[in-house]
């Protein structure tokens, strides 16, 4: 309401700052070419020049055949006859134009004369004069991405190339967004670009861009003194006066604001953020553009010394203008225009900013220059505002962008300089570090700016250069020509290998406690009802700064009086200090629980992980829950280990380091061996757990599958985030859903708040009302400061928050709720916000001291060794878990997601202050901590395991942070998502409330445990093709493999140029891995066909392994899709017959949908193998081309050869093929031939050992001797019965043919016999279950030959 009111407000300044989001009006890198005038007579020349280029609209959608013009400049006076050097400048988000490729006085046109170089330099589509659409209007704009801008400009590399002929070399050359793009090229297309200069390139996407203003605050504080702390004191001053109408009076006179501040009906905390961008502007642009320098915008700031008020310094600042509008709905407005007049750069970069990068630049990193003063907020509103946007949507557009790219930390490209300023704010986000290949370059400049390295060269007439940059400069020249003419190879890409989810040691390797004595001393019992330290507000209900009950994530079930007994307990485990100290000699008393009422010392074993509270015997002991029903099912023993630090199970000390996450996954993986080996159980264990304990149970799973059968993580929120804005976005869905009157009513209710807090009256009311303490009054000196609003704001949608997470599965608790707000009685909406305060806090006054509150955890930090008994175990853990949310998972619940009910009052920086103040861990060390967290168990996207369920209700917000999709997962990793429910919900007992989709889900739960329970299948005898979780092979080589492959390379459209290049790669990557010593009388041969409308040979059969078919294909304009009948042709052309006893097969990289006569391809398939790996969409239709088992969507090289080893095993002429439990590999299970001729044991044994090294077929299991008996009968025997490969030795004991240990048997009643003579088995088939007898071995039977199929461990 109040936005479409502020649309009428007149607006005299402009809206948006020159600086904005970090960029000039102009562009990024606008700065580098102003006011270049080019000399008319060298355009009369004609080396100087433009053109357009028809381009695709939508290079991802082959059914999209529409077109557009696009302007690209060229600048011919470098390059000389016989020269193949190219270098394309990239213009990024702003007009492209000759200004850019003229002058040896910038860098990269310097390096063309040098190297005889054509430059041409390509406007980015959308900006300029290159318009794709009609209009800008939002669904117009879905084309305007960093992946169409690449295309682009791979179409426009194809177009010069063919005008031209020849090798061209490219090198292409950006700054700033462009800088990203140039480095993306040489990713995407290392077939057309040589090289790329990489200038303060943001390679990494990020919604919060906090280092942004990080950097400007370092920068600023290296100058320090007067001009440092004025800034401070300026903003705090004009925050103090936007808090009443006489400041605001003051600020509308001071900085000319226009409309002035008495014309707002409450100024939002977005018109806030607005106001103090206009403030921070100038200093930014000093940071980023040195326009003025730093040091002189300083100089300028404090020209009146220390005696100038420091809020009316600000008005000296360089770049402030002299009127501002701070209406954050006028800034909407600039940004909806969607004509394509004037500047539109602002509207269409922010667009991309919010559909593939964030870099929304915030003061959420703790105490700073800056203050509270710019929240991410405001970006993602405008996201929402103007483009429907919404912040969740933002969130997966980035995790794409960097998943796409690879972000920093997995670039995988190479020949790439990443140059960046010590300066500039910007290289926050750039590649500073860890190259994956030498031929990538990181270089500093020092001191540097925005793009600085590509500015002015240091080669000119004139030049006022430092050494470092000379240094880069010659560095970068010198690297592009050894790209042009190298002199080592240089892959197109590289390979990154990593440990994400791995356990960093061997939890075998780790000792076992045994020796109480050497333990911690236990600290004496204490009563968890000891008088609390005194304070203004118990967290009772919700705890503001962790995020959970008082006691804990999980509420436990209801102490009640327990008899213990011999099943039933508790005890002491004497466990590891520090699991990751080789030398490590101390310990500590863990304490665990324990029901063996259901189990036994063979049958299987459930333990929960304990997690951020105490433990008590209640979940081992009370049956109704849902896992103790599941032990009851299954005949398990139960334990629960409490977590260290937690409870009882203190250390004795008060160092927090050892209390993390991966020491407790230690802690179960010790406690599980030693029970194993103390109590000589043998039977499996599977782990169970909520909330924070559910995603230990998930990762304990991922860490240790040697000791660990399966996992149940309830709730388990495994993707660790620092701003957890998503927690109170389920909380508004909740209260919708509920009621769109309770969530009317809250919103009103909030927003009265807000504005009640902007005058010293309101506040007076506020306190009236809500009870805070220390108080807030109505005098006008009194100001409020904001992480103090936070504190008030945070505790009042924390009500909400509680209800929400632990609401009944009945509904019951959101229900009062909206009761307690949709009561008539309270016609403002405020007084039964009120009326809600004290029914869920009581009389406690709510803490309006920020700073007072934060005493109260520094104070508790030091007496969790439990000595001090002011605390008790249930206060102690709101320290211990805010230490580890800030040490490694953050999950902080803020309202950093735009318009919502509950206002924008509580940034992350709320949380990020908290931890810096009680633990002196700043946003950096937090970040750096959660990045770890998610390397180390996955994340969401990353992780890997088997096993596993994790159940969710949909109506916990916690949900969000888990894994609710089964994705690219195995599929023993079951994801449950359950309508309504709440926090946990599937681990209590079962209620007559609950709805139908809960009880299915322990249903599914409790299956899936049965499953893995149940005995493993057996392996199949022949042919391993397996491989490890990195994809190398485990039991087999690539060296040897032998098989004819033929690629087929889809060329066509619907391929696309991106997965066309893909493609190549994966085929070059395993070329270099299959490809052996071909003198070898068996090894693998490959050929390559590119298919489009035709098909081209590449390779025939016979690659090197140097042989590359990166480069060599591009996309075949027009063609929709290929005829893969006309592929196969094509391919099956290209094999011959010149090699017995090798298998062939067509491999399909393709988009395309396969149609027409397929009936060849289906014949093909009974002889040779057709292998499909679908890009794109997937096609049902490709997955019926493929031999069973050989469709795939992975691109990952290692896949592919996984599919040729399975390819690779197939029976000799005149054998049968019997298969396993993978359809792929068509004789796993062996290959084997009848006679239908009677012979005695021995001469059968006999026959199937000449020739080929056979036996008579062993049987172990059901379905084997039926396929032997089918076998048997398709030939011309007459006998009903027949030998099996099992015979009885000297010694009584019977043994198979096969060697094998097997005990399978199917021994007919009173069988084997104990005849003297009875010596070999044969089944008889007069009977449906093949029953054995043991017989004389001279009696003649048919029989059935087993030998081993050819494969890459039996050559033939």
């Amino acid at each position: 309401m109040r936005w479409l009111a502020l649309v009428a407000l007149a607006t005299v300044a402009t809206a948006l700052p020159d600086m904005f989001m970090g960029r000039r009006r102009g562009g990024f890198t606008s700065h580098l070419h102003e006011n270049k005038v080019i000399d008319p007579s060298r355009l009369a020349a004609g080396d100087l020049g433009s053109g357009k280029i028809t381009q695709k609209l939508d290079h991802f959608d082959a059914a999209n055949a529409q077109t557009w013009e696009q302007r690209y400049f060229f600048n011919h006076e470098y390059v000389k006859a016989g020269s193949n050097v190219n270098i394309i400048y990239l213009t990024g988000e702003q007009d492209g134009g000759l200004a850019y490729i003229v002058g040896v006085d910038n860098s990269y046109v310097y390096y063309a004369e040098q190297l005889n170089a054509d430059l041409y330099t390509l406007e980015h589509r959308y900006y300029g004069g290159s318009h794709p659409t009609k209009d800008l209007s939002t669904p117009n704009l879905k084309y305007l991405t960093s992946q169409q801008a690449i295309e682009d400009i791979a179409d426009f590399i194809r177009f010069i190339n063919t005008q031209k002929g020849g090798d061209q070399k490219w090198i292409v050359v950006g700054g700033s967004y462009a800088g990203a793009l140039s480095a993306w090229c040489r990713l995407k297309h290392p077939e057309l670009f040589t090289g790329s200069i990489a200038s303060s390139g943001p390679v990494l996407a990020q919604l919060d861009f906090y280092g942004y203003l990080q950097t400007v605050d370092e920068d600023f504080k290296k100058i320090g003194g007067l001009c440092y702390d004025q800034i401070s004191a300026g903003l705090i001053k004009a925050d103090n006066l936007l808090q009443s109408a006489e400041g605001r009076e003051t600020l509308t006179n001071l900085f000319k604001i226009t409309p002035p501040l008495s014309a707002y009906n409450g100024i939002s905390d977005l018109d806030k953020d607005t106001f103090f961008s206009w403030l921070i502007n100038p200093f930014e642009s000093s940071a980023q553009y040195s326009q003025p320098s730093v040091k002189a915008q300083c100089d300028a700031f404090t020209a009146k010394g220390a005696s100038e008020d420091p809020l009316e310094a600000f008005k000296l600042l360089k770049g402030m203008p002299k009127a501002i509008n701070i209406n954050f709905t006028a800034q909407l407005d600039e940004l909806t225009e969607i004509e394509y007049k004037g500047d539109t750069s602002s509207r269409l970069w922010f667009y991309q900013t919010c559909v593939e990068f964030g870099y929304f630049q915030s003061t959420n990193r703790g105490s700073n220059v800056f203050g509270q003063t710019q929240s991410s907020n405001q970006f993602i509103e405008i996201c929402e505002k103007v483009y429907g946007i919404k912040a969740d949507q933002i969130q997966k557009n980035i995790e794409y962008t960097n998943q796409y790219y690879g972000e920093r930390d997995y670039y995988k490209g190479t020949n790439v300089i990443f140059s960046h300023g010590t300066q500039d704010p910007w290289s926050f986000l750039a590649k500073k570090s860890d190259p994956a290949h030498p031929s990538v370059i990181i270089v500093e400049v020092d001191g540097g700016d925005h793009c600085s390295d590509i500015g002015l060269s240091c080669f000119v007439p004139g030049a006022k250069c430092t050494k470092n940059m000379e240094d880069i400069q010659t560095t970068t020249l010198q690297n592009m020509k050894s790209w042009i003419n190298p002199t080592v190879p240089v892959p197109d890409s590289v390979e990154i290998t990593d440990n994400v989810g791995k356990a960093p040691l061997d939890p075998l390797s780790l000792p076992i406690n045994a020796v109480a004595q050497e333990s911690t001393k236990l600290r004496s019992q204490r009563s968890i009802d000891v008088p609390k330290v005194s304070k203004k507000i118990d967290f009772t209900k919700w705890n503001k700064f962790t995020g959970k009950q008082r006691k804990g994530l999980l509420p436990p079930q209801s102490d009640e009086k327990i008899e213990l007994s011999a099943t039933l307990g508790q005890d002491w485990f004497v466990q590891t200090w520090d699991h990751f100290n080789a030398t490590e000699k101390r310990t500590f008393k863990q304490q665990w629980f324990y029901n063996y009422k259901f189990g036994s010392g063979d049958g299987p074993n459930f333990l929960m992980i304990g997690g951020e509270g105490p433990e008590s015997i209640s979940w081992v002991q009370n049956e109704q829950v849902a896992w103790s029903t599941y032990a009851k099912a299954v005949g398990a023993n139960l334990f629960l280990l409490e977590h260290r630090y937690y409870g009882k199970s203190k250390l004795g000390t008060n160092d927090l380091q050892y209390l993390t996450s991966s020491q407790m996954l230690y802690d179960v993986a010790t406690f599980i061996r030693a029970q194993t080996a103390q109590q000589k159980l043998t039977g499996p264990w599977i782990t169970f757990g909520g909330s924070y304990p559910g995603a230990l149970a998930a990762w304990s799973r991922e860490w240790f599958p040697e000791l660990i059968l399966g996992a149940v993580g309830s709730s388990g929120p495994v993707w660790a985030k620092n701003d957890f804005y998503e927690y109170l976005e389920v909380v508004e869905d909740v209260i919708k859903r509920q009621s769109q009157n309770c969530y009317d009513r809250t919103a009103a209710a909030f927003e009265s708040l807000h504005k009640l807090a902007q005058d010293p009256e309101g506040r007076a009311t506020i306190q009236k009302k809500f009870v805070l303490e220390p108080a807030w009054t109505n005098d006008p000196n009194f100001a409020v400061d904001p992480l103090d609003l936070n504190n008030v704001m945070s505790a009042l949608y924390g009500m909400y928050q509680g209800i929400v997470q632990y609401n009944s599965v009945d509904w019951s608790d959101v229900t009062e709720l909206c009761s307690v707000i949709e009561n008539k009685k309270y016609t403002d909406p405020l007084d039964a916000l009120s009326a809600l305060r004290f029914l869920e806090y009581g009389t406690y006054a709510l803490s309006s001291d920020y700073d007072d509150d934060l005493q109260y955890y520094i104070n508790m930090k030091n007496s969790v060794d439990g000595n001090d008994h002011k605390y008790s175990d249930d206060d102690l853990a709101g320290v211990l878990w805010t230490w580890q949310t800030c040490n490694e998972f953050g999950y902080y619940q803020t309202t950093d997601y735009g318009e919502g009910i509950f206002g924008t009052p509580v940034p992350v920086n709320y949380f990020v202050i908290m931890c810096e103040k009680v633990f002196g861990i700043g946003m950096d060390q937090l970040e750096s901590g959660i990045a770890a967290a998610n390397y180390a168990y996955g994340g969401r996207n990353r992780y890997d395991t088997t096993n596993v369920v994790l159940p969710n209700g949909d109506g916990d917000p916690w949900h969000a942070l888990g894994i609710t999709e089964q994705g690219n997962m195995d599929s023993s990793v079951v994801p449950i998502l359950i309508p309504g429910t709440s926090h946990c919900a599937d681990m209590y007992g079962a209620e007559r409330a609950d709805p139908p989709e809960l009880t299915q889900a322990r249903k599914d739960i409790l299956v899936n445990i049965q499953k893995w329970l149940a005995p493993a299948p057996k392996q199949d005898p022949y042919c391993p093709c397996g491989v490890d979780s990195s994809g190398s092979p485990v039991g087999w080589k690539y060296d040897d493999l032998w098989i004819d492959v033929v690629v087929v390379l889809d060329a066509s459209e619907a391929m696309g140029a991106t997965n066309l290049n893909d493609a190549a790669g994966v085929v070059d990557s395993f070329v270099s891995s299959l490809i052996t010593d071909k003198s070898a009388p068996l090894y693998t041969r490959v050929g390559v066909i590119s298919m489009a409308d035709t098909a081209t040979v590449l390779y025939k059969l016979g690659m090197s392994k140097t042989d590359k078919v990166q480069g060599k294909v591009s996309i075949k304009k027009g063609v929709a899709q290929i005829d893969v009948v006309s592929a196969f042709n094509a391919a099956s052309s290209m094999f011959d017959t010149t090699r017995p006893n090798t298998r062939q097969a067509i491999y399909y990289m393709t988009a395309s949908n396969p149609s027409g006569n397929l009936n060849a391809l289906s014949q093909f398939k009974s002889s040779g193998v057709i292998i499909v790996n679908n890009y794109g969409t997937a096609r049902p239709a490709l997955k019926d081309l493929a031999s069973d088992g050989q469709y795939f969507t992975d691109s990952n090289y290692k896949k592919s050869l996984q599919g040729f080893c399975k390819a690779n095993c197939f029976c000799a002429v005149g054998q049968d093929a019997y298969g396993g439990s993978d359809p792929a590999i068509t004789a796993s299970g062996g290959c084997y031939k009848a006679s239908a001729a009677a012979a005695p044991f021995t001469k059968a044994r006999s026959a199937c050992a000449s020739p080929g090294n056979g036996f008579v077929a062993a049987v172990h299991d059901d379905a084997k001797g039926r396929e032997l008996m089918q076998l048997l009968s398709a030939t011309s025997s007459k006998s009903d019965y027949y030998w099996i490969g099992y015979q009885k030795l000297d010694t009584g004991s019977w043994q198979w043919e096969d060697k094998s240990t097997d005990p399978y048997t199917n021994w007919d009643v009173n069988e084997p016999s104990g005849a003297s003579v009875a010596n070999c088995a044969y089944a008889d088939s007069t009977t449906n279950t093949l029953p054995w007898a043991a017989g004389n071995c001279n009696t003649g039977f048919p029989y059935v030959c087993e030998y081993a199929p050819c494969s890459t461990g039996h050559k033939c």
